[in-house]
């Protein structure tokens, strides 16, 4: 209780009938408009006045004073902090939509006030920040001091789209004060990133397009779905040199023929991604400004048998001779890998040559030209030509496979009358140890030559 009394110039009480009551007021506050509530007045008895604990300060800071006055008199007290505890709060600003992911705008601010209404300005208390029956997730700052009875958060944010409500807390050292923010709307923002919803697999195997494409979303930085179509790039890393075929580069919103696993221009499937050679995998994904997003590694398997393969190309040929550099070939799946469950019957053949077939009738290739492959390899061992020709290649075929031609090559005549060309019935010795003369002969000499013109007859050599 303040206890106000009458005094003589020597401090001593002096009661004087004339001074029966003492008044109080605000002499001076920090807070402007700051109130005094309560019994104001006090009656002298004896020269003694007391005010109970009935008046009180609308209001909370450092170096209010209060005036005494009665009549004439009039004392002003020293200053003095008046502290109290918030029993409520109240938005200074608080936002009423955001996007996924993003600071929200405004960030909310929130006031202490008394249970008179007036702010609590001193004694720094904490406003905690979290969301209402967990319906996304909040993330920043979310617990801040007050300055000033001010609480101002800097940072929340909120990553999935819908409607939320924020609940925020303050423990006054008494009880625990609660403010419910309105309903707060998120909707999906700008693209951030990309993701793999549908992750790519089912038993692939090399050449093959994938039994299952990978799809993916573009998301916002609160990882909601996107509605952007967006170019995207898929690139293959492994181990293993490998080569990605199909459409590589797409553009989000299309569905090129697949079913999607939800309909949005933030969306996007692969219809026919391959990789040719057998290994363990990943893909990247990537669209300019975006994060990019890796798939989970799966395994390209050897597949069934679909093609004969040229491992070693035919060379060094001369007439006559087992070729120098015998071909080599190999049983393979669609990619090119090697599979060497079964056996095939592989058969090489001249495919194309050079020698006039007025001249030569048929050219053979002579040797060993039927092979059964072992573990999917055929090595071939004696393959010889008996005619010259400045081109020719060989072709491998099996049944249901494939074929195979190899690369063009010359069959070089051992001496000038080696090729035989001239006399049909040498075929069989041609090549041999025997050397037959051959010369060159006119039958048909040019006559009639006029300038300008063509011979007639032409020569024939």
């Amino acid at each position: 209780a303040l206890k106000i009394q009458l005094e003589d110039t020597f401090g001593n009480i002096a009661p004087d009938q004339n001074y029966t009551t003492v008044a109080v007021e605000i002499y001076s506050s920090p807070v402007l408009g700051a109130i005094l509530s309560g019994h104001t007045s006090s009656t002298l008895s004896e020269g003694v006045g007391v005010f109970h604990d009935s008046i009180s300060v609308m209001a909370s800071g450092v170096g209010f004073r209060l005036a005494f006055t009665s009549k004439s008199l009039k004392a002003i007290s020293d200053a003095f902090i008046v502290n109290t505890r918030p029993s409520q709060m109240k938005f200074a600003d608080f936002p009423s939509e955001g996007t996924g992911g993003a600071i929200l705008v405004p960030q909310p601010r929130i006031n202490l006030y008394d249970d008179a209404g007036a702010p609590v300005l001193l004694a720094p208390f904490t406003v905690s920040a979290q969301i209402d029956q967990r319906t996304a997730a909040l993330t920043g700052t979310t617990s801040v001091l007050t300055s000033d009875g001010v609480a101002q958060f800097t940072n929340l944010e909120l990553d999935r789209v819908g409607l939320h409500t924020l609940r925020f807390e303050c423990n006054t050292g008494v009880k625990t004060i609660t403010l419910i923010a309105p309903a707060l709307t998120l909707i999906p923002g700008e693209p951030h990133s990309i993701s793999v919803e549908e992750q790519p697999g089912g038993f692939a195997t090399g050449g093959v397009p994938f039994p299952i494409q990978p799809q993916i979303f573009l998301r916002d930085a609160g990882g909601n779905l996107v509605e952007s179509a967006r170019p995207v790039t898929v690139s293959i890393h492994g181990a293993s040199p490998a080569n990605l075929g199909g459409s590589t580069a797409l553009t989000s919103g299309d569905n090129y023929g697949a079913p999607l696993i939800t309909y949005s221009e933030g969306a996007l499937a692969f219809t026919d991604l391959n990789i040719d050679m057998a290994g363990v995998y990943t893909l990247t994904f990537t669209s300019p400004g975006l994060v990019s997003a890796q798939t989970t590694a799966f395994d390209v398997v050897v597949g069934p048998a679909y093609k004969v393969g040229i491992i070693e190309q035919p060379g060094d040929v001369q007439v006559g001779l087992p070729f120098g550099k015998q071909p080599i070939v190999q049983i393979q799946d669609v990619g090119g890998n090697h599979v060497q469950e079964l056996e095939y019957t592989v058969t090489a053949s001249i495919n194309m040559h050079s020698v006039r077939t007025e001249i030569l009738r048929t050219l053979e290739l002579r040797g060993a030209t039927i092979k059964t492959s072992v573990l999917g390899w055929c090595n071939y061992t004696k393959l010889q030509i008996d005619v010259s020709a400045l081109f020719c290649d060989v072709i491998f075929t099996s049944p249901g496979l494939q074929s195979a031609i190899s690369e063009t090559f010359i069959v070089a005549a051992i001496s000038p009358a080696a090729s035989c060309i001239s006399d049909i019935n040498y075929l069989s010795d041609c090549g041999s140890a025997i050397t037959k003369s051959q010369t060159l002969s006119i039958e048909v000499q040019p006559t009639n030559i006029v300038n300008g013109k063509a011979f007639s007859p032409q020569p024939r050599v």
